[in-house]
């Protein structure tokens, strides 16, 4: 290999790297916004997703659920025995 060949080597390797440390950071980011209880509108803006199912696929099983809350809900609309 030449020296060039090795410096573009090189540098290839160093921006692949940092292409996947920048692509960590928006994740742990949009991570911590969901975690936090923001609305997944507002972590698909904030993420520039032009569709919140976008954010929905990657982030649904961080989204916080209160069970409690649908069946009480549920059990206002049909009734409870």
């Amino acid at each position: 290999m030449t020296r060039i060949e090795v410096e573009s080597s090189i540098w290839k390797s160093a921006r692949h790297r940092a292409a996947h440390e920048v692509h960590d950071l928006r994740l742990n980011y949009a991570s911590l916004k969901v975690m936090a209880g923001l609305k997944p509108y507002e972590v698909s803006r904030s993420m520039g997703h032009v569709k919140v199912s976008t954010t929905d696929g990657i982030f649904a099983r961080l989204y916080p659920v209160d069970y409690d809350d649908q069946i009480v809900r549920n059990e206002n609309v049909v009734g409870s025995s």
